[in-house]
């Protein structure tokens, strides 16, 4: 019987002999399969979401380097264009991925069920319960995986970062001030952007909210969100 670590590696090979034989949009729909088979492996996910960003398809991309670590910009940017897609809401973008990983956790690595289980606890403490389609993956990383209320606030804080920074780009292609103070808004967001703990960044908010509201309501009550 072939153990896993050796069909892996078997995978491997067969995924990068189909990527240096074709073109990205012909060998996404052979890596599809493999997909759907190995959905727990961050290196089938890397490659998936290479072809994806080759052909322009930079959410998707993102969505796939999601559980990467060190991450280039290029990476970073479609993760932050999947984010946005996702309208920066934590159970949004945990939906979309436990609503494609749909199989069984237990091969996750380490580092992917911590970083899942952070995602997991803050949509269980923003809805004071656990969502039904997270409830089996939740109860698994719960037993093997222990998250500390430092990794919670490091990722409300990196979600928070680029929901302000996306705010900024908004304001920034705006050309009528009407109704906005749009170089004042934005001065306010780029002092968010300068803080560094999730406090400092609440207490400016609270103290400038008039200011920062007149920017766009909807996004400000996202932001706030994203920090409760």
């Amino acid at each position: 019987m072939i153990t896993r670590d050796i069909r892996k590696r078997i995978i491997h090979k067969r995924i990068s002999t189909i990527i240096e034989k074709h073109p990205p949009k012909k060998a996404l729909k052979y890596l599809s399969g493999y997909l759907k088979a190995y959905y727990d492996d961050t290196w089938v996910l890397d490659k998936y979401a290479k072809q994806n960003y080759d052909i322009g398809n930079r959410e998707v991309a993102g969505k796939y380097w999601f559980l990467k670590d060190n991450r280039t910009k290029e990476e970073e940017d479609c993760v932050y264009s999947f984010l946005q897609s996702k309208g920066f809401s934590y159970e949004h973008i945990a939906n979309e991925l436990v609503g494609h990983f749909f199989m069984s956790p237990r091969y996750f690595d380490s580092g992917s069920k911590q970083k899942l289980l952070v995602l997991f606890e803050i949509v269980k403490t923003l809805n004071g319960y656990i969502p039904k389609f997270m409830i089996n993956w939740y109860n698994h990383f719960e037993k093997e995986v222990i998250v500390s209320e430092l990794e919670i606030n490091e990722f409300k804080l990196k979600i928070l970062k680029h929901h302000i920074d996306f705010m900024i780009r908004n304001l920034q292609n705006i050309t009528n001030q009407k109704y906005i103070n749009r170089e004042l808004v934005i001065c306010n967001l780029k002092t968010l952007q300068g803080y560094d703990t999730l406090e400092e960044i609440k207490f400016h908010v609270k103290k400038e909210s008039l200011i920062l509201s007149k920017s766009n309501k909807k996004d400000f009550k996202r932001l706030k969100k994203i920090l409760s």
